[in-house]
């Protein structure tokens, strides 16, 4: 009790709303949680009913005995939780999430493929220091190359194997630990960032994907810094904040292009926050957004050197495939074959604009529909991390063993992917009623922004990995308020009122 007391006293009042409008921003941060529990209880029941029925089956009978369960051993767990200190609590949760990846490395071969292939084959070459003399395919230039030139540097550093590839996304994944955490903590208590870890550290998907070469990796470690040092500034205004802020957003943003919405996020957060003037609030935001475009202007530079080609508008190409009403806005052949007949980015890219307006146009009706239907299916679907782990695979008898059970590893990670989901719609609905909601208002604005990006561009159940990481921290208090023993914290960081 007492650690909770000095953590909400120097935590006190250090974030809040503008003072004259801190009512409104109040209201809106409690409308926009509000709508975002409603949300994740729609897309809870649509994914029970959308995959099989037997799900149904599983969360009738699961979340009772779960429900049981915790309300007989809530307290002792939440006591024995409290009552590590905080090295030991970091040393034990970095450890179990290491274990835990080895173990899934070992038994499952994972082998790169698609997407995954091309970044590895990439920084392959960049790590030898091999010059590229032709341009190469625009298909290759579509996705962020932020990530290939990161990866590069790494094999450039240890070599290049299939195993330090792995190895990258486990230091990565294990770094990110001691960072949800703190995150966490400055956001809430010191329960919830606790309550928040350890679920990160038994979330099934990330333990397969740490298996792919995927971008999401490095995306979720830069936007966890980013997110860290956008509160710091919101709670003190400095200017080193305000530039990591922007440096790791930038970096966030060129190995995946939909971390746009972070920024995003994080400019309406700012606009929000502090009670401080106009002016410095049009500096602050001005020097973050010049900070994050510097990067990206480096980005060009180096992508322009290295691959002989400036990739400027690669978005078209996810927007043309989104607004595709009869493939669900999912990748297709048909648009991809069309787009990539054009020998230029330019012309490919004034093809893409014409298609998707006139799709628009023509029946707007079922546009809107298609965006509702992607924005819930965006976040509908917990087993992608099986399904790149295991679509190639190497031949060993262990892996042909453990993926013969693929129904019930794709439902022990769809499971718990869903029952985030719904403490996620239980701790946003809880904040409706805490005043001390602002808090959790970059979060909050993340998943909207990332959802309503997707609702327009190309989507699939990978591409909610980011966001889910900071949806952790709602679920988290969505635990707690479901656990008599947690006392409702005080309300610090309040709108306040002049």
């Amino acid at each position: 009790m007492e650690d909770r007391e000095q953590h909400d006293e120097l935590q006190g009042n250090t974030i809040s709303a503008t003072g004259i409008q801190g009512n409104h921003v109040h209201s809106l941060i409690c409308v926009l949680s509000l709508f975002l529990g409603w949300f994740f209880l729609v897309v809870f029941f649509f994914a029970i009913q959308r995959n099989t029925y037997s799900y149904i089956w599983y969360f009738t009978t699961g979340i009772p005995f779960l429900v049981v369960a915790w309300l007989w051993t809530g307290r002792s767990i939440i006591f024995f939780i409290e009552g590590l200190d905080e090295k030991r609590f970091l040393v034990l949760c970095i450890t179990a999430f290491i274990m835990t990846r080895i173990v899934w490395l070992i038994s499952v071969r994972s082998i790169p493929h698609a997407d995954f292939a091309t970044f590895d084959s990439l920084a392959s070459s960049l790590s030898k220091y091999e010059p590229i003399n032709q341009p190469l395919p625009r298909q290759v230039l579509v996705p962020a190359g932020g990530y290939p030139l990161f990866l590069g540097v790494w094999y450039s550093l240890v070599g290049h194997s299939l195993f330090t590839g792995k190895l990258f996304n486990l230091l990565l994944g294990a770094a990110c630990v001691p960072l949800i955490y703190k995150l966490a903590d400055q956001i809430s208590t010191p329960l919830v960032a606790r309550i928040t870890t350890i679920l990160f550290v038994l979330w099934p998907t990330q333990i397969m994907m740490s298996g792919v070469l995927a971008s999401e990796h490095l995306a979720v470690f830069l936007a966890l810094v980013a997110f860290y040092f956008l509160l710091k500034e919101a709670a003190k205004h400095r200017l080193r904040n305000v530039v990591f802020c922007a440096v790791f957003l930038g970096l966030a943003f060129i190995v995946r292009y939909a971390l746009i919405s972070a920024l995003a996020a994080s400019i309406f957060f700012l606009v929000l926050s502090g009670n401080t003037s106009k002016i410095l609030k049009l500096k602050i935001v001005s020097g973050l957004t010049a900070s994050f475009l510097a990067v990206y202007a480096l980005y060009l530079l180096a992508m322009t050197m290295v691959y002989h080609i400036t990739p400027l508008s690669q978005g078209m190409f996810n927007l043309l495939v989104g607004t595709n009403v009869s493939a669900a806005g999912h990748w297709n052949k048909e648009d991809a074959e069309k787009y990539f007949s054009y020998p230029t980015f330019v012309q490919a890219n004034e093809y893409a604009r014409q298609e998707v307006f006139q799709r628009i146009t023509s029946n707007p009706k079922e546009a809107l529909k298609l965006m509702a239907y992607k924005s819930v299916l965006t976040w509908a679907d917990g087993t992608f991390g099986y399904y790149c782990s295991t679509l190639k695979l190497a031949d060993n008898r262990l892996t042909s063993r453990i993926v013969s059970h693929e129904g019930f590893l794709g439902g022990v990670a769809q499971y718990f992917h869903l029952l985030i989901i719904l403490l996620s719609a239980v701790g946003c609905l809880k904040l409706f009623y805490d005043r001390d909601i602002f808090k959790y208002s970059p979060i909050l604005l993340l998943v909207l922004s990332g959802t309503g990006l997707h609702s327009i561009l190309e989507t699939q159940g990978r591409y909610s990995y980011v966001m889910f990481i900071f949806l952790l921290i709602i679920a988290a208090k969505g635990i707690c308020s479901l656990n008599s023993a947690n006392p409702s914290t005080p309300n610090s960081f309040q709108p306040h009122e002049e």
